[in-house]
């Protein structure tokens, strides 16, 4: 079984690492967002861009273009890790519930003490789906404040890109580094 885990671990960072088109997201002049993807090719003029649930690319003239930010938006992040921890500390939460038996106390002791215990103990008895939930709760506040966290310290490279031909071409330089090329 963990030779299994190891190998789709391997496969899971071979495939992140070997990603050559970077996701970006471009805006207009007016800083309005008009299009997402991954970058195709870059042409002396045009950005091609592959947008999800489509297999052909997109041109985009350099005119049209505001900036380019590279990466994802901080709420993207945020979301991630908030589902990720909220699942699994839910999940984990679910498994390792345990069905025991609240304890039982002495009659020794004086009849007020015993309703205390009794009561205290019974009051932390919980289903396994009350499990599911508090821990999915727990991770899903967890995981926001850690994403708000990470999104704060990553810097997303952005490049501006100007109306003048010239201007392009540094951009399209940097564009060909990001894609690897």
């Amino acid at each position: 079984m963990k030779t299994i885990l190891f190998v789709i671990a391997i496969l899971i960072v071979n495939n992140s690492i070997a990603q050559k088109n970077p996701f970006i997201r471009i805006y207009d002049k007016g800083n309005n967002k008009f299009a997402k993807g991954k970058i195709r090719d870059v042409s002396d003029s045009s950005l091609f861009i592959i947008q999800a649930g489509s297999d052909s690319a997109v041109e985009i003239p350099f005119y049209k273009i505001g900036y380019i930010a590279k990466g994802r938006s901080s709420g993207h992040t945020i979301l991630m890790a908030t589902m990720a921890s909220s699942l699994s500390l839910g999940a984990l939460v679910y498994f390792t519930h345990n069905d025991s038996p609240p304890p039982t106390y002495d009659n020794q002791v004086d009849g007020f003490t015993n309703f205390i215990n009794s009561a205290v103990a019974n009051s932390f008895q919980t289903s396994a789906s009350q499990d599911l939930a508090g821990g999915a709760i727990i991770g899903a506040v967890g995981g926001a404040i850690a994403g708000t966290i990470v999104s704060a310290l990553v810097t997303h490279k952005v490049i501006i890109v100007k109306k003048e031909l010239n201007g392009w071409g540094n951009v399209h330089q940097q564009l060909k580094g990001w894609m690897g090329k």
